[in-house]
């Protein structure tokens, strides 16, 4: 007998005790990442080989519209999703099929504004924002900073690097990831300014005989929260790790 899994997406409320208000089960695929304008609820995702985003209502999460980004042209994959501060438009990143690297932004009515696109073999992880609205895109080995427009303003490449989130806080740009370090992939956070200098970098992590790579990052008015996980090959073990990083 042959087993058949098919992924959907699923989207869930809670309440600060963790009581389940809203539970909703959506198409075939796969829901990435998700952000708000404070009015309503965006998620992206995938849907067959396309890109799908959809506009929720943030009380009972009924759908209020959808926009799918050219489904037959090949296999695209969403990594991010954010709103700029200052416009007000959505922000996609990920990868495309023959265009690695993939930037779209929308307005509030899911109407493509900008479409920006790049041969490199990168891929767009993750977005953030600074105070002025300028956007700060991370990629696998680089960082590019765009002008509310989406019109490149800078880049930094960090060779030997593989970056995976990024962070405005306070003025700054926090970038993680990991390097390797005696031929073994170690944690390491990057600072920088934003004109991509670098302020400060630290590398962390508890083995000395390990692989590790970071998974996502939040921040609140005292410190910046790291998660991820380690691998070590001697003896084999793994674990999750949980870093903070203090703003003070």
């Amino acid at each position: 007998m042959k087993c058949i899994i098919i992924r959907k997406w699923v989207m869930v409320v809670l309440d600060l005790k963790l009581n389940l208000l809203h539970y909703k089960v959506g198409v075939e695929g796969e829901a990435v990442a998700i952000t708000t304008d404070g009015k309503y609820l965006y998620v992206a995702g995938c849907e067959g080989r396309g890109w799908r985003v959809e506009k929720r209502r943030l009380d009972d999460l009924s759908l209020i519209k959808v926009y799918k980004s050219n489904p037959t042209e090949g296999g695209f994959t969403v990594y991010g999703i954010d709103v700029n501060p200052v416009t007000g438009r959505i922000w996609v990143v990920g990868k495309g099929y023959w265009t690695t690297w993939r930037i779209e932004v929308l307005n509030s009515d899911l109407e493509l504004v900008a479409l920006r696109r790049s041969l490199e073999r990168t891929i767009a992880n993750s977005i953030t924002f600074d105070d002025e609205g300028n956007a700060y895109v991370i990629g696998y080995d680089s960082i590019v900073k765009y002008n509310k427009e989406a019109n490149e303003l800078k880049r930094k490449i960090l060779l030997w690097n593989i970056l995976h989130k990024g962070l405005w806080v306070n003025g700054k740009l926090y970038v993680i990831g990991s390097e390797i370090v005696k031929g073994l992939h170690r944690y390491a956070v990057y600072i920088f300014d934003e004109e991509l200098r670098l302020i400060d970098r630290v590398i962390l992590g508890t083995y000395t005989d390990v692989r590790s790579s970071w998974s996502d990052l939040c921040h609140d008015d005292r410190g910046i929260y790291l998660c991820g996980w380690e691998y070590a090959l001697k003896p084999p073990d793994s674990k999750w790790v949980i870093c903070s990083i203090s703003l003070n």
